[in-house]
């Protein structure tokens, strides 16, 4: 049954049932002022009579209606209370609701491993998110940023390229041949070459030992696995890779997410300035590259990752 509170606390709004109390509190407290003055309106009148400026009757009857109207005000809660004792505790469940990711699977590239085991099959995108989550953790950046890295770049590692070691290596180089200035070279639309000798020699020195180079896939360029890393960059990031590891495998999902993240941890996004470290994992500041990324980290981050968390 509602119960006389406080002024300080006649407004309490948390639940249904609070706030039907609050009401009640505030409608009693206004009836109960009202019911006061008309009363002592009444009784003005009625002690005026005498003078003739009011009528005895009429001071009379407002008395009578204010007792009355205060005795309906108290007797109707209890008449209620009666009738059901629960009445005045109604609960308003409403239920929870919590964006998660939506429920797609990839199919994963050929050469593509998680754990160690070679993948090319379907993985739900929450698996995905689940990873990519504590690898961002522990590097110290938004999960959200490294999850919008990996759809950008490669569809959350769904096209990592259709290159083949022998097509590269058939491609030739493009660079002159001493590596100088790959950063102007441009390839033709879908030609597998190598981007520059340094990145080919990068590759056979430090990383085929790690791979099976009869199925894994490059872009056209080099570049390999879900993070896109190119092979003299992998290399800067292969002993972290492998002192946590024990292995390291651009191509491996938590090897490269890991990388990844070093990678953009290092260029500002620990400091903050994620636009910065997009700008320089592609290499370049691009509009159209960075601008898909942040927005894709904040839409991740508002409609799917509560409190940074991926969905269980």
């Amino acid at each position: 049954m509602p119960q006389i509170v406080p002024p300080s606390k006649l407004i309490n709004c948390t639940d249904l049932s609070t706030c039907f109390q609050a009401l009640y509190n505030f409608s009693f407290t206004l009836f109960l002022a009202l019911c006061f003055l008309m009363f002592v309106y009444g009784a003005f009148q009625y002690l005026l009579s005498g003078a003739g400026i009011f009528s005895k009757e009429e001071g009379k009857k407002r008395m009578i209606n204010s007792i009355i109207a205060l005795i309906v005000i108290l007797v109707i809660p209890l008449i209620l209370n009666l009738i059901n004792p629960q009445i005045f505790q109604a609960k308003l469940k409403i239920p929870k609701v919590e964006a998660t990711l939506p429920e797609i699977t990839f199919y994963m590239p050929q050469g593509t491993t998680i754990q160690g085991k070679p993948v090319s099959g379907p993985i739900p995108i929450g698996n995905i998110c689940q990873m990519a989550e504590s690898i961002a953790k522990e590097a110290g950046i938004r999960p959200a940023f490294l999850l919008a890295i990996l759809k950008v770049e490669t569809n959350f590692g769904n096209y990592i390229g259709g290159c083949s070691y022998n097509a590269l290596n058939s491609g030739g180089f493009r660079d002159g041949g001493d590596g100088s200035n790959c950063q102007l070279t441009v390839l033709p639309d879908n030609k597998c070459s190598w981007f520059c000798r340094r990145e080919k020699e990068c590759f056979e020195n430090q990383i085929k030992q790690y791979v099976d180079i009869n199925s894994i896939k490059f872009n056209s360029v080099g570049a390999m696995g879900p993070m896109q890393f190119m092979p003299c960059t992998w290399v800067g990031y292969s002993g972290a890779v492998l002192q946590k590891f024990s292995s390291t495998n651009p191509w491996e999902l938590s090897h490269a997410l890991y990388a990844g993240a070093l990678k953009l941890c290092k260029d500002g996004a620990c400091q903050g300035d994620e636009v910065t470290a997009a700008c320089r994992y592609y290499g370049a500041c691009a509009d159209y590259y960075t601008n898909p990324v942040i927005k894709l980290a904040n839409e991740y981050d508002s409609q799917y990752l509560k409190n940074g968390s991926c969905p269980q």
